[in-house]
């Protein structure tokens, strides 16, 4: 972001114009003396000077804060995502663990020539189906 010399000197003018409308008034019923007058037009000036010069330095700090912000927005934004796929990286791995030890459990009993219980045989293949992408024909 550049720091635009004519905003800043229409600022001046329309603040100048707005102070010294402001003591003429003063002045005009012997509120405030034209010394007084001076100091405050000279105060204003000094202080509209010490705001333009502390914008003028602040204006690329502000730039990189701006830009470090976003940056850091995208970088939550990649780690919520990131988060979401390794949740559901470890559920995959627990179901296609669960599914490997019913095919296990089954196995065995097969192998030891005793008949598999129904319940079990069904929760095996309701296992497997969880982890089995469906096919379309």
């Amino acid at each position: 972001m550049a720091v635009n010399t004519e905003e800043i000197g229409s600022v001046y003018d329309a603040l100048e114009g707005k102070v010294t409308g402001t003591l003429d008034k003063l002045l005009g019923r012997y509120t405030i003396t034209e010394a007084t007058k001076g100091q405050v037009i000279s105060n204003s000036i000094v202080a509209l000077m010490q705001i333009s010069a502390s914008t003028a330095v602040d204006s690329p700090v502000k730039e990189a804060q701006t830009a470090l912000i976003d940056a850091q927005t995208a970088t939550e934004i990649e780690k919520k995502a990131l988060t979401i796929r390794q949740r559901e990286a470890y559920d995959d791995n627990l179901r296609i663990k669960g599914a490997e030890f019913l095919s296990n459990v089954v196995g065995m009993f097969g192998a030891g020539g005793t008949t598999i219980p129904t319940d079990l045989n069904t929760a095996m293949f309701d296992a497997i189906d969880a982890i089995t992408p469906e096919t379309t024909p």
